[in-house]
């Protein structure tokens, strides 16, 4: 059975970011149980949290998968350690990455397990995200906000909390 529509993040600030998101992404898909519906834009933001490092490109992905919410988690886990995501940047908080996935939203659950919790617990206070989020599902409802992921969007610009993004290429389709 499929599961749609499920939202995965990806990002990327060290050596080819570019063809690391496309790695990933393609990688996702290769087996046949993930296939990417939808691809944004990639946008380059600063980093975030540890401003001492190289800025990231960003995109989001809209997936359907025969896969559960743990098992497709594992296999984004999977990507980074095959991509080089291993030693420091995979046990350092923020560090710099070669690649970065991140399970935004699975259907509508709101889910609270080890290691899971969906929808991702940050992604309203982070531009990088909702932006290509909001550009290939504007109107998709957050479950737990109860608003859409536009309006999430609209609140961090509001706020004057949403982080300058440039758009460096056009969605996928």
């Amino acid at each position: 059975m499929w599961h749609a529509p499920v939202f995965v993040a990806f990002g990327s600030n060290l050596g080819d970011k570019r063809s690391h998101i496309e790695r990933a992404r393609d990688a996702l898909s290769a087996r046949g149980d993930v296939v990417v519906e939808r691809f944004s834009s990639l946008y380059r933001s600063r980093a975030m949290y540890n401003r001492e490092q190289p800025d990231f490109l960003n995109a989001v992905g809209r997936c359907k998968t025969r896969l559960s919410p743990a098992d497709l988690l594992a296999r984004l886990k999977s990507l980074e350690r095959a991509q080089g995501r291993v030693g420091l940047q995979a046990q350092v908080r923020y560090a710099p990455r070669v690649i970065d996935l991140d399970l935004l939203y699975y259907e509508r659950r709101v889910l609270v397990e080890p290691g899971l919790i969906l929808p991702h617990p940050h992604l309203a206070e982070r531009s990088f995200v909702l932006a290509p989020l909001a550009e290939i599902a504007p109107s998709f409802c957050d479950p737990q906000r109860e608003c859409s992921v536009a309006d999430l969007m609209a609140r961090l610009e509001r706020d004057g909390r949403a982080e300058a993004l440039e758009r460096v290429q056009d969605a996928e389709d």
